[in-house]
């Protein structure tokens, strides 16, 4: 086994894929049927509301792990006027303030597109009077597990390509 084969056996038993990314891998031959991986991902769907309902409790309860879901937001992200409203709202509900100052600024996670609307609605807003007003309490990142599987298989296309057999 290549370890290319195993990174995404890897990926793939630990979840966080959809079943078209596993077919695409299985139509490259990097991993073993979509039936037995969406058997595995089956399995899980038990206790995985659980798992999220713990790890929420444990956060508002004050325990060790800092972390927040704040779900989806219908928010046209071509609209920087739009963005700038959401982030204002999310800044009034999550990130902590100190004297009307940001005390601390927050992870907010999403594709490379989410990436760039954030960034660009503080770069609008950069000439406020505050750092609350300038919406720095956000720092932007990407959370992009598509972009992977689209790096994946170019490697692998690209091995192909070279005379290469893959294991």
């Amino acid at each position: 086994m290549s370890c290319l084969q195993y990174q995404v056996g890897f990926i793939l038993t630990h979840g966080a894929c959809k079943q078209r990314d596993i077919d695409r891998l299985a139509k490259l031959g990097l991993c073993t049927t979509s039936k037995s991986i969406s058997k595995k991902l089956s399995s899980w769907e038990a206790f995985l509301d659980s798992e999220i309902l713990d790890i929420k409790k444990n956060w508002s309860e004050g325990g060790e792990l800092k972390y927040q879901l704040i779900g989806l937001f219908d928010c046209n992200e071509n609209k920087t006027q739009d963005v700038i409203q959401l982030l204002k709202g999310l800044t009034e509900k999550y990130v902590p303030m100190k004297d009307g100052e940001i005390a601390e600024e927050v992870f907010f996670g999403g594709d490379r597109l989410t990436d760039e609307r954030i960034q660009g609605a503080q770069n609008a807003m950069s000439n406020a009077g505050s750092a609350k007003e300038s919406l720095k309490g956000f720092i932007s990142k990407i959370e992009d597990w598509h972009r992977m599987m689209n790096f994946l298989e170019v490697q692998t296309k690209g091995e192909n390509h070279s005379g290469l057999i893959p294991d």
